[in-house]
């Protein structure tokens, strides 16, 4: 019996996205390279990594607005890309003041870049790691921003699977809990 029997875990298909509403709603681009990200966005530092990915600061070269660029290495994907797909389905169909926007998506042979929402102030873990101290009432209104950010994607019938302070954005006013990372599971 593997894992995914014993914990009852299915992956999520095409139809079933459809059939629960988590259609295309945000702008995918196929392209050749990297060169073709650049021409919209300007690439600037390193604001994070993982396994997968980094994550960089970028800015639309239009509007000027800041946002995260994520930086998916597919060869690290390597019998995942199903879920990868499924996890971008997911996060496109969300709509909540407390979990990051996908603004849209490039893809290349070798790479996925996912534009998403920036926010300034770094996670949770970094801000506990350099000791900075939250009052009582601004870890209140993180732990309800978190709440409402779970309730809403559990009754769209979506698990975070990976919730962590690495994976909670904390802006930089210190009193707004962001859920961020594509590990989800829809079931």
């Amino acid at each position: 019996m593997t894992r995914r029997e014993k914990t009852g875990e299915r992956r999520v298909n095409k139809e079933e996205n459809k059939a629960q509403g988590l259609e295309n709603t945000s702008r995918r681009h196929a392209i050749k390279s990297r060169t073709d990200v650049e021409k919209h966005y300007e690439i600037g530092r390193t604001i994070g990594d993982g396994n997968f990915a980094v994550v960089k600061e970028c800015r639309h070269c239009d509007s000027n607005q800041i946002y995260a660029m994520k930086i998916v290495d597919k060869s690290k994907l390597k019998g995942k890309e199903d879920m990868m797909e499924s996890e971008i389905l997911i996060i496109r169909s969300l709509s909540h003041p407390n979990i990051v926007s996908l603004i849209e998506v490039y893809e290349t042979e070798a790479e996925i870049y996912l534009i998403l929402e920036y926010v300034p102030g770094g996670d949770l873990f970094d801000a506990i790691i350099e000791s900075v101290k939250f009052t009582e009432h601004d870890a209140a209104v993180m732990i309800t921003d978190l709440c409402e950010a779970l309730v809403y994607i559990h009754g769209k019938n979506i698990v975070h699977r990976d919730l962590k302070p690495e994976n909670l954005l904390v802006s930089i006013d210190k009193h707004l809990a962001r859920v961020q990372e594509l590990n989800l599971f829809s079931f």
